[in-house]
């Protein structure tokens, strides 16, 4: 078979749809693949065209199908290869970039692949080549990508749009939200909108005292940039707000400004008495450290201990005595000599802090400084006169910058009052008046932390800002009190949900997917109860999820164990017979379908171990099926050889020598049948083989009590033609043998009656027929053997001879009921005339002749 299956067509060209299908779908070779474009772009079955496209990897080749393809299941196909390859990240970057620009891609898949992906910049080009508005708003807010969402916030400009975003991302997406703000209020802005600007002008006021409370180094820039918006908007303004608008610029101009004239105090000059008592205070310090170095160095320590303890200590005056006119003079006491004590770091440190702060103008520097200097004196340091002029200067620093704080301090809690007193009366919703005292009393509290010794004014001002809050919050208490009764009434609902959900959970209902929603959703309004109860409520939500995930996780487990429970049972299936194993294969299969389901992943990584096992199963059985389909028509082709043979052997000349030509056909026929039959049982899916090997389970029983089964008629057209062209031939044969057979009886009754005719006979019929004539008829009757012809030939006699035709009828009855003999054939009825003839006359060799003939037929 070999030697013709190069001759054969390949499967995929095959005239059958299923078997081209089956080939396009499973064959590997390399022809196969180079044609399969070729194939699904001209098949004429859409089956064939769909096994194709499944097994075509280039996108680029699948999207020039689509165009021409009519039938929807290979469109389908199509489509979803090309999302296959889309979505895979498997799939190289700059294939899939050059596929989401490719000029046919459907706006379909061009929204799939901006949805799902991988990479944001793949999702960004689809958004904008497909350039739907709804889209892009959805894809703004549901995108993983923090910055391809604020990409795609730029490519919006519908002020409603922009509204609708910053109400939907305040909860998920700050930065997104404020921008949509930000670009919402610009767009009012420009087209003049009369909240958006005193919106806008309050926000500048703020601006304003940031700036003059923080002073960064750009101040003047920022300063300027404020004072020129302040100007655009000054004539869309009412007088009112346009005013303070215009005190906070001129409180944070103020600032700026002393901040560039702010100066430090000099120290004020000291008497010239006190200078030069210092000068010689110094002077006896230095010798007496001398003295004592050169008192140390002789012999012993007692001597050196005696000369310290001998030296002269000066004691300067203080100021106040160098003032007195009567005091001119530099009292000097004798006293114990010391050793020279060495300058303190940590004072050192402490004042170099502070100067620096004070330098910089940063309180919150030299203040602590001075305090850390104030401390180390007190702990009974000694500074030197540099230090003393050190701290000094850091204290009138210190108490300068202190001034300035206190009058910026009271300039911030006048703005305060002022912004205060600006929401009383302002139409704005009561919880934006309510952010915004809580905004400002916050900014009070930091601005009270900084500066907690105040002074009265600062204390006034203080109840006078309280007062505003509380006359600012007055409309909105009835709107808070109706929302608390309202947060109150779903805090309830919230309960009464919680209670139930906690039945349903209990009752462990088989799908918990409604409860997890209905949980998630109560945890979705918790955003509608007080915050004092949001929490109890949170948590009892949050517990209830956990209890969820609890069950869920079970149930994973025990389906995860049932379905690894199937798995083993189709391996050790798949250990032994094939056939066993794919009636497994199948079963396990049915009760996958009805098993209970783990959660995706996983469910789909034991579909994975699933298909491992059971497709090398069935790939093998088909390998099989494949072989024994193959066999088959093998089989059935060599049968047909055989009828086309008998068929054949009609056409001989001579019928009665293909005897035995026809006993080998019929022989090899019935030997090829156990073959036939064992390759259409192996060939049906699902039946065990016939194992030929064990006895019939029918020879176990006593053969004699069975009955015959009839014969089962020949299945199959090749059967059923083998035996019709066997009955033809055999029916052939008989009518060649019957024809030759009479034209021999005619040649024989020819030269029975005619001697002349012998020579037409063979040799055996002449010994035959001389024989004949050479038997002893004296003692018969010639006529009666006329009559005799005439009986057996069944026509009539001469009337003459009717008498004795009923004498000689009644004899051979008589004879034929007593010995049963046989009605004699025409054959050896024409050898007993062949006696008779040389004798008899011309009339009665006629009626022989009639009589032999009608005999003859």
């Amino acid at each position: 078979m070999k030697l013709f299956a190069r001759f054969r067509r390949p499967l995929w060209e095959h005239p059958e749809t299923l078997r081209r299908a089956e080939a396009v779908r499973s064959e590997t070779a390399p022809e196969l693949v180079r044609l399969l474009p070729q194939i699904a772009a001209s098949d004429s079955a859409a089956e064939v065209r769909r096994a194709a496209i499944a097994r075509i990897d280039s996108a680029d080749t699948l999207l020039g199908l689509l165009p021409a393809e009519k039938d929807s299941g290979c469109r389908e196909a199509i489509l979803g290869r090309v999302r296959a390859r889309l979505l895979d990240a498997k799939v190289p970057a700059a294939e899939r970039q050059q596929l989401a620009s490719h000029s046919a891609l459907p706006a379909e898949l061009a929204e799939t692949m901006a949805e799902s992906a991988p990479e944001p910049e793949l999702r960004e080009a689809a958004v904008l080549r497909l350039n739907k508005p709804g889209l892009l708003q959805r894809r703004c807010l549901k995108d993983p990508d923090p910055a391809l969402r604020l990409r795609l916030l730029e490519r919006i400009s519908d002020e409603a749009t922009l509204d609708r975003i910053a109400e939907a991302a305040r909860g998920q997406d700050k930065a997104l939200s404020r921008r949509a703000r930000e670009k919402a209020d610009a767009l009012k802005l420009a087209r003049g909108d009369a909240g958006a600007i005193n919106q806008r002008a309050l926000q500048l006021g703020s601006a304003f005292d940031a700036l003059a409370r923080s002073l960064p180094t750009d101040a003047d820039e920022q300063l300027a940039s404020l004072e020129t918006e302040v100007e655009q908007l000054a004539p869309r303004l009412d007088a009112a707000l346009l005013r303070r608008l215009q005190g906070h610029a001129a409180s944070a101009r103020a600032a700026v400004n002393a901040l560039k004239t702010a100066h430090l105090p000099k120290p004020e000059p000291q008497p010239a008495a006190l200078e030069a008592a210092l000068i010689e205070a110094g002077a006896v310090d230095e010798a007496a450290t001398a003295a004592a170095t050169v008192a140390a160095e002789p012999a012993d320590d007692a001597v050196g201990e005696a000369s310290a303890a001998d030296t002269a200590r000066v004691t300067p005056v203080d100021a106040d005595g160098a003032a007195n006119p009567a005091n001119d003079t530099i009292t000097v006491t004798p006293a114990p000599a010391a050793a020279a004590q060495p300058p303190d770091e940590a004072l050192r440190e402490a004042l170099r802090q502070g100067l620096a702060g004070v330098e910089d103008q940063r309180l919150g520097i030299a203040k602590p400084a001075l305090e850390a200097a104030r401390a180390r004196l007190a702990a009974g340091v000694k500074p030197t006169p540099g230090q003393r002029d050190k701290l000094r200067e850091l204290e009138a620093g210190v108490a300068d910058m202190e001034r300035w704080q206190r009058w910026a301090g009271n300039k911030v809690r006048a703005r305060l009052c002022d912004e205060v007193e600006a929401l009383i009366g302002s139409g704005l919703h009561p919880d934006a008046v309510a952010n915004r005292v809580k905004e400002l009393q916050d900014e009070w509290a930091k601005v009270e932390a900084a500066e907690p010794d105040h002074g009265e004014h600062a204390t006034g001002i203080g109840k006078r800002f309280r007062a505003l809050c509380h006359r600012a919050l007055a409309p909105a208490r009835p709107y808070f009190e109706q929302r608390r009764a309202l947060r109150s009434q779903k805090a309830s609902e919230i309960d009464a949900a919680i209670a139930a959900l906690a039945t349903d959970i209990e009752q462990a209902p088989d799908d918990l997917k409604p409860l997890r929603e209905r949980v998630v959703a109560a945890l979705r309004q918790l955003d509608e109860v007080e915050p004092r109860a949001r929490a109890a409520l949170g948590k009892r939500l949050r517990a209830q999820l956990d209890q969820l995930d609890a069950l869920r996780d079970a149930r994973n487990q025990a389906a995860v164990e049932g379905k690894q429970a199937l798995l083993e049972r189709l391996r050790f299936a798949a250990r032994g017979d094939a056939t066993q194993a794919i009636n497994v294969a199948k079963a396990i299969q049915q009760e996958w379908r009805t098993a209970p389901r783990a959660d995706r992943k996983t469910e789909d990584r034991l579909w994975a171990e699933l298909r491992g096992i059971v497709d090398p199963l069935f790939e093998a059985a088909r390998a099989g099926a494949q072989a024994r389909t193959e066999a088959l028509a093998a089989v059935e082709a060599e049968r047909r050889g055989l009828v086309e043979a008998v068929q054949a052997l009609a056409q001989a000349e001579d019928l009665g020598q293909i005897d035995a030509q026809l006993a080998e056909l019929e022989a090899r026929w019935q030997a090829q049948q156990p073959q036939l039959e064992e390759a259409a049982g192996d060939a049906r899916p699902g039946r065990n083989p016939r194992d030929r090997s064990q006895p019939e389970r029918g020879e176990r029983g006593d053969r004699q009590d069975r009955r015959p089964r009839p014969p089962r008629a020949a299945e199959g057209s090749l059967e059923r033609e083998f035996e019709k062209a066997v009955e033809r031939l055999r029916a052939a044969q008989k009518t060649q043998r019957e024809a030759r057979a009479k034209q021999s009886l005619q040649s024989l009754l020819d030269a029975a009656l005619d001697p002349s005719k012998e020579e037409a006979l063979g040799e055996s019929e002449r010994r035959e027929l001389s024989t004949a004539r050479s038997r002893d008829v004296s003692g018969e009757s010639r006529e009666d053997a006329l009559i005799g012809l005439e009986l057996d030939a069944g026509i009539d006699s001469p009337a003459d001879a009717a008498a004795r035709r009923r004498e000689l009828q009644m004899q051979r009855l008589a004879e034929r009921m007593g010995s049963g003999s046989a009605r004699p054939d025409a054959r050896a009825a024409l050898l007993a005339w062949a006696a008779h003839a040389p004798q008899a006359d011309a009339a009665q060799n006629a009626r022989a002749a009639r009589a032999l003939n009608a005999l003859l037929g």
